[in-house]
Order: C-alpha cells, then structure tokens, then sequence
C-alpha cells in the first residue's frame, strides 16, 4: 500500500476510500447530499474501533427513527452502507486489524438480519396473523448462521448462508414461508440504495429439494446424518 497524505488521515478534510473504491464514492455522494448527520456519522465510525457495540449503537440512535419515515428497504441499505464504509475507511488507513474487520462485517449482518426478521415478523403479526405450534401454541421464525456468518469470519464480498428454523411445522409451514421470502427481499433485493446481503438458504437440510422452512427436529436429525 501507498502511503497516506495528511488529508487521508483526517477524516474531516477527506476518506482515503476515495482514492481506492468507485463504490465508496457512489455511496458517499447521497451522504454528503443528506442533511440528516449520515456524514457526520461515518466520520464517528472511522474514529474509533468499529465495534459490535457501536453497530448496535448506530442502529438504536439513527436507525429505528429513520425507519418509519424512509421505509424498511431504504433504513437497512443505508445503515449498511455506512457501516461499510466505515469498515473500509479504517482498513484502508490500516487502523482495523483483520479481527476488527471480520468481526464488523458479522456484526453488521447479524444486526441487519435481526432486524429484518423483526420487520417481516411484525408485518406479519400487524395482518392479525399468528405462527402457531402442533400444539396450538404461539411459535417464532428463527434464523441459524451458516458457513462465514456461523463461524464469525465474515469480510466484505461474502453473501449470507441462513437456515430458517421453525420448533416445528404446525398448520404455519406456509406462513412461515411468506415471512422468510419477505425477510430475504428486505435483505438482498436491489433498490438504488444497492443491497444489504446477498441470502443463500441451500445449506439447508437436502437443499433446493429441501422445505424452505426446516424444524429443530430436522435440522438436528440432518446434521447427525447427512450434514
């Protein structure tokens, strides 16, 4: 790597990304463009350790209130990509070490995946829906991490490997199916604010042959014979 001028290593005068990244360039203009503190913001992110926390943080703080006006799709891309780019800034300036890298990037998508699993579930639930047990019992989605994700090991190229999981199938199979397909379009479908993570489910008991929505009971079963 090259070494850095003096205005690379003041966020306030300018990024070192921009030197590096037509993608971060792309993504800074509508920060710039935006009076809402997203420029700030990132240059708060840069300054210190990207952290678990301070995704969380960031996503308490600026997040949950954007949501209701900019939507869903808009809230998760843009705190994606300033997370991003955050990440990318300090690599670049050499002051995240590949653990801080890593575990930011797995961070970030644990956080983005909760979230939308949060939203398509009160979408959900807001339609006076209920995913109900074989018991008749009020049941929840859950989402396992695969491959990178599971083992914290995430870095920036890497799509998301999910498995959705139910305690079992109950009369909800269907419902169930409805919220993960929202889950993933919140997640990986494009808009112009790009994407979050690109959603991969064929890790999946059998794969593509296999329900989109497994059971603890078969994923257990699974993992001990074929997986």
């Amino acid at each position: 790597r090259t070494d850095m001028t003096s205005a690379d290593q003041d966020p306030v005068a300018g990024f070192a990304a921009e030197a590096h990244s037509g993608w971060f360039c792309r993504a800074l203009g509508p920060l710039r463009a935006r009076d809402d503190g997203s420029l700030d913001a990132l240059r708060a992110l840069v300054a210190a350790p990207v952290t678990p926390q301070a995704i969380r943080d960031l996503w308490r703080a600026r997040c949950l209130p954007a949501a209701a006006s900019d939507g869903p799709e808009a809230t998760l891309r843009r705190f994606r990509n300033l997370v991003m780019m955050a990440i990318m800034e300090r690599d670049l300036r050499g002051l995240a070490p590949l653990p801080e890298v890593c575990a930011a990037n797995t961070a970030l998508a644990q956080t983005c995946i909760e979230h939308a699993l949060h939203l398509a579930a009160r979408e959900f639930a807001d339609a006076g829906r209920t995913l109900l047990d074989d018991e008749g019992k009020p049941q929840d989605v859950l989402v396992v991490a695969m491959g990178k994700l599971g083992g914290g090991e995430l870095n920036a190229s890497s799509d998301v490997d999910l498995v959705y999981v139910m305690r079992d199938q109950g009369a909800s199979l269907q419902a169930a199916e409805r919220i993960t397909r929202r889950m993933t379009q919140l997640l990986a479908q494009p808009t112009g604010d790009g994407f979050v993570f690109r959603v991969d489910t064929r890790l999946r008991p059998y794969g593509d042959s296999g329900p989109p929505v497994t059971t603890l009971g078969m994923l257990e079963q699974y993992f001990y014979e074929q997986g």
